[in-house]
This record gives C-alpha cells, structure tokens and sequence, in this order.
C-alpha cells in the first residue's frame, strides 16, 4: 500500500536541512555539540579562532558537483537512500553555498552537504560568533578542526549538524536529519562528515 505521507515527510525533512545550510552560511555562524542534552552553555568559551589547518584541501572541483562528495560505495555503507539532489544556483547556494541533499521516500532520514563560501574566515567564522548559539563543542574529523554547530539545539529532535574546516578560509557541513535519538543524530553526521572528507581528500 501507497504511504501518501511519504512526500511530505520528505519535504519536511529537506526544509530543515536547507534552514541550516541558510544559517550556516552567515559569518556569524556558530556550533553545537555531540551531547544528548540541549541548551546553552555559558560556562565554557573557546579561542575565537579555529585550529589552524595544517594539510589544506583543494574543494573546487565539489563546488559545482557538490553530490560527488559521497561516493556509490560510501552511499551504501552509511545506509544513505538515493540519489543526491545538487543546489549550485538560487538563493541559498549564492548566499550560503552550494550543497548537495539526500533524502528517503518512506522516512524522514535525510543529509545534506554543503560548502560553506559564504563564510570567508572558514571555521573560525563559527569559533568568532560561538557566544550567539544553543552550544560550542568543537571536534576533530579525520585530525581536521570540526564543531558540531546549530543555532537552536535540535539534537533531541534528531537533527545534528557538523562543520569541518578543510582550509583557513573553507569550510563545509554535514547535517543528519534522522530518527535517532541526539547522539546518534550526531554520530551519523559526523560519520557522512568523515566520508566526505575521505572523498576530498582522494581527489574523486
């Protein structure tokens, strides 16, 4: 039997993936943590400069075929269901940078990637503006400096976001949108995150 709501679960999921990229894209743009429990933390402050990043990446190539950061064997592994969607033109990719979306047609399970150009500092765009967000946790993916970062804590919704700094003036995100609970909304992000970075790094 047809599940009619299926379309618009898929909607729902995709809408707030692009609200964080839109959000993401703003140089006052801050981070998140891997914790299951949301809210701000005011008693912890980071450098308001990101870890330098010591073996740069060359992303020309993603910018417009955002959708070739995840490889067929890569989709697979991580249980990622068809085929990517690109956003190289329009208002959110101009104004926050373009990303690639993959979304289920039975679930609400769904991630984006996304190249962060509108954020001319890189990661320390995030680090600089940490003090306006939910939370700051910074990370690392593979040895490269990573926050989880969200403006409004979703995590408990199942929503996690990850940004990775893959040159001082490049960063992109990872956003999971699933039904697991916050820190597994996380780990699945942090887990397309490292994949993405596998493919960059291998140059495919």
């Amino acid at each position: 039997m047809t599940d009619h709501r299926a379309p618009l679960i898929r909607a729902a999921a995709t809408t707030t993936l692009l609200v964080a990229l839109v959000a993401s894209g703003c140089s006052s743009e801050a981070g998140g943590s891997p914790v299951p429990t949301g809210g701000a933390d005011t008693s912890t402050s980071f450098a308001d400069e990101a870890p330098r990043v010591v073996d740069p990446l060359d992303v020309s190539r993603y910018l417009t075929e955002p959708c070739e950061t995840l490889t067929t064997d890569q989709l697979t592994t991580l249980d990622i269901p068809g085929s990517g969607t690109p956003e190289t033109t329009g208002a959110i990719a101009e104004n926050a940078g373009p990303f690639c979306s993959w979304s289920s047609s039975t679930t609400s399970d769904a991630v984006t990637i996304g190249f962060l150009t509108s954020n001319k500092g890189g990661l320390s765009d995030n680090y600089r503006a940490q003090r306006e967000f939910d939370y700051f946790e910074p990370t690392t993916v593979d040895d490269y400096p990573a926050v989880f970062t969200e403006r409004l804590d979703r995590r408990p919704t199942g929503t996690c976001n990850i940004v990775v700094g893959v040159a001082d003036d490049m960063a992109f995100r990872a956003t999971a949108n699933t039904d697991l609970d916050a820190r597994g909304a996380c780990e699945r992000a942090k887990q397309v995150a490292a994949a993405a970075l596998a493919t960059i790094r291998g140059g495919r």
